[in-house]
């Protein structure tokens, strides 16, 4: 009976095997050939062709065709029509559910995330059609990075837990063209391999980037060190890290601008299409493609600079009210420095004070941006160290400087610093001022080398429009800045002269108070003449003729060559120099030439002055003749003789009485000539050169000028003493006329020789 049953299952078998085996030799009658094709109505189009080594490798083997293609009727195949590869992979895959149901399939993690969606993988994507194997069999013959592929070469996906869909297909392609392409998946995917594969939770898509990126830093250490100091760094999070330092989830990752798998190499973000930065400053790449930069990138000069060749790739940081841009620009622009030179008065100062923007986006708009710096080492105080010296925190600071809303004014600065330096006992601060773009943005279109600011005007005028904005900028730790509204006259006036005295520009912050205090020096210089003349002309009847001396008349040789030649260059110096000042000063009034014309003739005679001062010297201390300047050697003689000098020309001139002083060559100026000679020569020559040396070479002289209070002390000093010298020359021409002779001494400084009263 045993014997009986076996041998009826294997006959069972013999006949099913038969009968299988039939029916698929119809199908495979046509599906057998190679060459067939289905085509589908978007014009795609699949082979039919089905290898029987595969169907017999096939864990369905023992299935007939029509077990899957239960809706194949002989009697109208071929006549289905599908709109499309995937429409009918799908079809075809909904056989599988024949056997496989969903709950079957729920129960294994891996199908329990396909099940059910609109969008996914199809069975047969994985498990192939015909030549169908268990996943766990095919992948264990497959080498690399293959074994992860069979899975997410396909459309799988996962969800969030906010509800986001996560895409985990991965392009083969793509994955090839990456960097990366050597790395097994499991060197970046360190929890997942072949026999582990856990199942990751992540509550947003930010979340999962934000963790994947910290992954980069296990063989970038130096990159990630770099980014550390970046702003997208300190504005966003601790990078590997869920805990979010300030709340801003879209500051850049690793992956939001390398990617996942397809992180490209270096030349690919390169080009402006590779250029990762726009994704999130379009705004601003829209006005970069339009700059001189950005032309020169789309017609192919790949040394035009990107994103990355000034704020650099990985450290990106904050550059407003920083020396960072201009580092930039001179590290591709190497002649910058000495081009600027060879047109520009004091080249070196405007780099160090006006940001390279400034001039060369024309269309943007400039400001003042005030910052504290150290006098000694030069570098800006940080805000932690303002707070620490002033006792407070930053918001008591953002409300102290921004107490009414009206703008900080030079008493508040100057009570600041007061504050700052009487706190800090190693600590000297003062402020400086830089002229930038008021937008960071604007730093971006700059125009080409021709169309840049080149005309000193629209500084150096009271009126320029770029001191109408003035910032007060505090750089925090992170290095960005906070910005408070300062009124306008916190530079150029005279509150603001010890306070932001470090800010001078010549013309067009000036003080205006000196200048009235300089037309009273003027008008007092042209006031004596005036009245002394006046009287003179009214008392013209009551003089008596004027005595020869007993001692008879004589010609005396009184001015030497060398003195009359110094005297009349130094009138033409002088002339010059008083022009070409009051084209600097009040160049929005007198604009005769060109400023920088008028730069360059005051420097050149400037210097002419000072060596012919040198050379005077040099001359009175090696003839032994300087004792003629000097006033004091003789006190008695000095004092009773400049009463007598002043009561002759307050009162002995209007009588026609004689001169007491008697030129000679060994006595040639009266005493009170020789104490404005002395104070003259010895007092404002000096001055006004050691100022005016100061003035010409800024940057060079920057310590000095610091000791000596700042820019604007300096400058003011050396505007006195040219009011000074203007209302002096009034009275020393004056004087030359109150000869025997109206040109008497005029005549005397051409020939030397002078007739003795």
């Amino acid at each position: 009976m045993s014997f009986f049953v076996l041998l009826m299952c294997l006959l069972f078998v013999i006949l099913s095997g038969s009968a299988l085996a039939e029916d698929s030799d119809i199908c495979m009658s046509c599906h057998g050939i190679k060459g067939q094709s289905m085509s589908f109505r978007n014009n795609e189009q699949i082979s039919v062709f089905v290898s029987s080594p595969d169907l017999l490798k096939s864990v369905h083997k023992t299935l007939s065709c029509t077990a899957c293609h239960a809706d194949i009727s002989m009697d109208s195949h071929p006549g289905r029509k599908f709109e499309s590869k995937q429409d009918f992979q799908k079809k075809a895959s909904g056989s599988c559910r024949i056997c496989h149901t969903d709950d079957s399939l729920k129960t294994r993690p891996h199908h329990a995330f396909v099940v059910g969606k609109a969008v996914a993988a199809t069975c047969i994507e994985c498990h192939g059609a015909h030549k169908v194997q268990k996943v766990s069999a095919l992948r264990a013959s497959l080498p690399g990075n293959d074994y992860c592929l069979f899975c997410h070469r396909v459309k799988i996906s996962k969800t969030h837990e906010s509800g986001e869909v996560l895409s985990l297909q991965i392009d083969p392609a793509g994955l090839k063209a990456s960097v990366h392409h050597r790395h097994a998946c499991s060197d970046c995917h360190t929890e997942f391999s072949r026999d582990e594969h856990p199942v990751k939770a992540f509550s947003t898509g930010r979340e999962h980037g934000i963790v994947l990126s910290g992954i980069c830093k296990s063989c970038h250490a130096d990159k990630a060190a770099l980014v550390k100091g970046s702003v997208h760094y300190n504005l966003s999070f601790q990078i590997a890290d869920i805990l979010i330092r300030r709340g801003n989830l879209n500051a850049p990752v690793c992956t939001d601008c390398h990617g996942f798998h397809t992180v490209g190499p270096k030349e690919s973000y390169e080009t402006i299409s590779g250029v990762p930065c726009r994704k999130c400053h379009e705004a601003i790449f829209t006005i970069y493609g339009k700059s001189m930069h950005g032309i020169a990138r789309a017609r192919g000069e790949h040394k035009a600079p990107l994103c990355s060749s000034c704020h650099f790739a990985h450290e990106v940081g904050f550059t407003a009210m920083t020396d960072k841009m201009k580092a930039s620009c001179l590290g591709c622009h190497k002649e910058a420095e000495d081009a600027h030179k060879k047109w520009l008065p004091n080249a070196e100062l405007h780099l160090s004070m006006i940001a390279c923007a400034a001039c060369h986006a024309p269309a943007a708009g400039k400001g003042i941006y005030l910052q504290i710096i150290d006098r000694i080492t030069g570098e800006q105080i940080r805000e932690e160290k303002i707070l620490e010296l002033l006792g407070t925190d930053s918001a008591a600071l953002a409300e102290r400087l921004n107490a009414h809303g009206e703008g900080i004014d030079s008493g508040e600065l100057s009570f600041i610093l007061k504050q700052l330096n009487k706190k800090g006992a190693a600590v000297n601060v003062t402020f400086i001022g830089k002229i930038d773009v008021n937008r960071y943005s604007d730093a971006h279109q700059l125009s080409l080398r021709k169309s840049a600011v080149r005309e000193c005007e629209n500084c150096h005028s009271k009126d320029s429009k770029f001191f109408k904005k003035v910032t007060f900028a505090v750089i925090k730790a992170d290095g960005s800045s906070a910005s408070f509204s300062a009124q306008p006259d916190t530079i150029g006036s005279l509150g603001s002269a010890r306070t932001t005295g470090s800010f001078y520009v010549i013309g067009g912050t000036r003080i205006t108070i000196f200048d009235w205090l300089g037309l009273l020096m003027v008008f007092g210089g042209m006031l004596f003449p005036i009245t002394h003349i006046t009287l003179r002309m009214v008392t013209a009847r009551l003089r008596k003729p004027v005595k020869i001396h007993a001692h008879g008349a004589g010609i005396i040789y009184l001015h030497p060559l060398p003195v009359r030649i110094w005297h009349w260059s130094n009138t033409i110096v002088f002339l010059v120099l008083i022009f070409t000042a009051i084209q600097l000063r009040y160049y929005d009034i007198a604009s005769i030439t060109q400023f920088k014309s008028s730069v360059t003739l005051h420097n050149i005679f400037g210097i002419i002055m000072t060596a012919g001062f040198v050379l005077w010297l040099c001359y009175y201390v090696f003839t032994g003749k300087i004792k003629l300047y000097i006033p004091l050697l003789h006190p008695k003689a000095f004092i009773l003789g400049s009463i007598a000098q002043a009561r002759y020309y307050g009162y002995g001139i209007f009588k026609g009485e004689p001169n007491p002083h008697h030129a000679s060559p060994e006595h040639k100026f009266n005493p009170l000539q020789q104490m404005a000679y002395f104070f003259v020569m010895f007092l404002l020559f000096p001055v006004q050169i050691i100022t005016g040396i100061l003035l010409m070479d800024v940057k060079r002289f920057s310590a000095i000028i610091g000791m000596l209070g700042g820019l604007t002390i300096v400058d003011i000093i050396h505007v006195i003493v040219s009011f000074a010298f203007i209302a002096f020359l009034f009275v020393h021409v004056y004087l030359t006329t109150l000869g025997a002779t109206t040109l008497q001494h005029i005549k005397a400084m051409f020939t030397g020789y002078e007739t003795e009263e």
